[in-house]
């Protein structure tokens, strides 16, 4: 009885932090773009931490481009923690789908891709994608990730 009750606690518990993730999602009106804020450069575990359970909480709310979009930047907590591996295997199934996706989720892969070879002393790869991503973010006008690149 008590271990179920710890469970039910511990259900609901959850079942809030989804609510109260989604409720400022939406009482926000957080589009595609506004997960940036939520950075946090200085402790980029924690911010990963934030966006995976922003992610676990919407992924009825929000379409897969915006979900992909997400990752990349989990991604890019990854690289900053040096987990270079981790990085690179959340970006293999981010490829996989991109596919039929928006310019703007490519552009932000093939950004976050550069950064963690970058990060992890392959400058050689990663200025090819660098360039791959400010080249398309310029053809499509999404001019923030033409600076960024």
């Amino acid at each position: 009885m008590f271990l179920q009750r710890l469970r039910t606690r511990a259900y609901l518990r959850a079942l809030i932090v989804v609510a109260v993730s989604v409720a400022v999602v939406l009482e926000a009106g957080m589009s595609a773009t506004d997960f940036d804020n939520l950075w946090n450069y200085d402790d980029p575990a924690g911010t990963e931490q934030a966006f995976r359970s922003l992610l676990k909480s919407s992924e009825k709310v929000f379409d897969i481009h915006w979900q992909l979009e997400l990752k990349t930047q989990i991604a890019r907590t990854l690289g900053l923690q040096q987990k270079f591996a981790d990085a690179h295997a959340l970006l293999d199934t981010i490829e996989r789908q991109l596919p039929g996706t928006t310019p703007r989720v490519r552009v932000r892969y093939l950004l976050e891709r550069g950064r963690v070879f970058n990060s992890d002393q392959h400058a050689d790869s990663a200025l090819s994608l660098f360039k791959q991503s400010f080249d398309l973010a310029t053809e499509q006008k999404l001019d923030f990730f033409s600076v960024d690149a």
